[in-house]
């Protein structure tokens, strides 16, 4: 036998075991999971009900806190397999918008300017100000409250991450709006939302394994009943005024593209406007990318956020 092999499958068996030993350290530095726990937070028409992830790791080790608006007319259950994974080593919000999900709403119609100001009024009451700052993720709906809030309070955003921003000429806004359906009583709400629900389960392929969180975010999207649509409805009507709100962005923006027909188009069309922003390709990902590939997406937002 060659005295070179014995020599050579030491070094093999040494290398193995040097890189199992990096894989296990990996492992072990890994943070742990956090605890998800819900709360409310005083704001202007009453409470906002939030989703909150904090780290199980030393306080002195949390990156920057990450708030979520979610789309409308849903709720911070979006964003439910997220918050968990980024908990890991930061401090995760989740808000549901005024009216929507768990939030006590306004009396009345107001503007997109009016419910992102409520929003910040509970963040405020979470003790976040431009002492200590946080970065902010919104998507669809969630876009247009995320500029404003950061517009309002520029010191207590540091940077914005969007996914599907919607642009609209002016000639659709009115279509838009008149698409949007307003029962006028409970009944014909619930009457509704058994029509969509029914049209959306043969439109659209559902996966068993997701079904009790499908389940729970129709839940959570119907129970404003005649005003599910009033965020939609104050979102395109922003839309007159968004490019000059886009144009006064002080901050960094993190735009991601998503498998999204809707908006992928728009969203793409959007980056010229903004001062500072940055493109992330994640179309080989759909809409439910919170859900069901969070890993992936938390990784991604480390990567650019830290």
């Amino acid at each position: 036998m060659n005295i070179a092999e014995p020599r050579a499958a030491g070094r093999a068996l040494a290398l193995v075991i040097l890189c199992c030993a990096w894989v296990l350290k990996a492992v072990a530095a890994e943070p742990p999971p956090p605890t998800v726990k819900r709360g409310y937070a005083d704001m202007r028409w009453g409470q906002i009900h939030y989703r909150i992830a904090t780290p199980k790791i030393p306080e002195g080790q949390w990156r920057t806190p990450l708030v979520l608006f979610h789309q409308s007319p849903l709720s911070s259950l979006e964003y439910g397999p997220l918050i968990a994974e980024m908990g890991r080593d930061r401090m995760v919000v989740a808000l549901d918008t005024p009216g929507q999900g768990g939030s006590d709403g306004p009396p009345g119609e107001v503007s997109i300017g009016d419910y992102a100001a409520a929003l910040v009024e509970a963040l405020k009451t979470l003790g976040f100000d431009a002492r200590k700052p946080f970065d902010l993720l919104g998507n669809h709906t969630g876009t247009s409250l995320a500029m404003e809030a950061a517009l309002l309070e520029p010191k207590m955003v540091r940077q914005i991450v969007m996914t599907g921003m919607y642009m609209a000429p002016e000639s659709q806004i009115q279509g838009d709006i008149d698409g949007l359906t307003f029962p006028s009583t409970s009944a014909e709400a619930f009457a509704e939302m058994c029509r969509q629900t029914s049209a959306y389960s043969q439109r659209v392929k559902l996966d068993p394994r997701n079904d009790a969180l499908w389940g729970a975010l129709t839940i959570d999207a119907w129970r404003p009943l005649g005003r599910r649509e009033d965020v939609h409805k104050a979102a395109f009507l922003y839309h007159r005024i968004k490019k000059e709100r886009i144009a006064r962005i002080q901050q960094k923006v993190w735009m991601i593209g998503l498998n999204d027909p809707l908006l992928a188009e728009s969203t793409k069309q959007s980056l010229k406007m903004f001062r500072n922003v940055e493109y992330i390709d994640m179309t080989q990902y759909k809409l439910d990318i919170f859900r069901r590939n969070a890993v992936e997406l938390a990784a991604v937002l480390r990567e650019k956020l830290n």
